[in-house]
């Protein structure tokens, strides 16, 4: 059994921020009061999630030499060329090559979600094609190495 446990969060998706307070249990659905400036309401929910924001956990090549964008926290080369493409819609971020996903550190390279650090506009198809792109520049011969 979860003990109850009381939630507060603000909302800021609005101009005016939002308060949501209540008691969790482990039933379910959970019942969440909501207090607004409109007034108090419950709601019955099946989970609550906080989105805090991300910044991908960077401990496992910390000790390594990782050029990371001060802004993003990816990796510098991808992280100027997104910069540079300058478009906010994920669908049009452009391919990346095997330079742009290389780094310092000799033979290390960061994909997937963690090279755009905290860049949201990462789709799990980005990723797939950085596979590609690197498994396809390093070569056969290599990978058996």
């Amino acid at each position: 059994m979860i003990p109850a446990a009381t939630i507060e969060a603000i909302a800021t998706s609005s101009p005016q921020a939002r308060r949501a307070r209540g008691n969790v249990t482990a039933r379910r659905p959970l019942r969440v009061t909501l207090r607004t400036s409109g007034g108090e309401r419950q709601v019955a929910v099946d989970r609550i999630l906080a989105h805090v924001g991300f910044q991908p956990d960077r401990g496992i090549y910390a000790e390594l030499q990782i050029h990371e964008c001060y802004a993003s926290a990816g990796p510098m080369t991808l992280a100027a060329a997104l910069l540079g493409a300058g478009g906010a819609d994920c669908l049009s971020q452009p391919a990346s090559s095997a330079e742009v996903l290389a780094n310092p550190e000799p033979g290390f390279f960061i994909l997937g979600a963690k090279s755009y650090g905290r860049n949201s506009n990462f789709l799990i198809r980005t990723g797939v094609e950085q596979v590609r792109t690197l498994l396809a520049a390093i070569g056969p011969a290599r990978l058996v190495a």
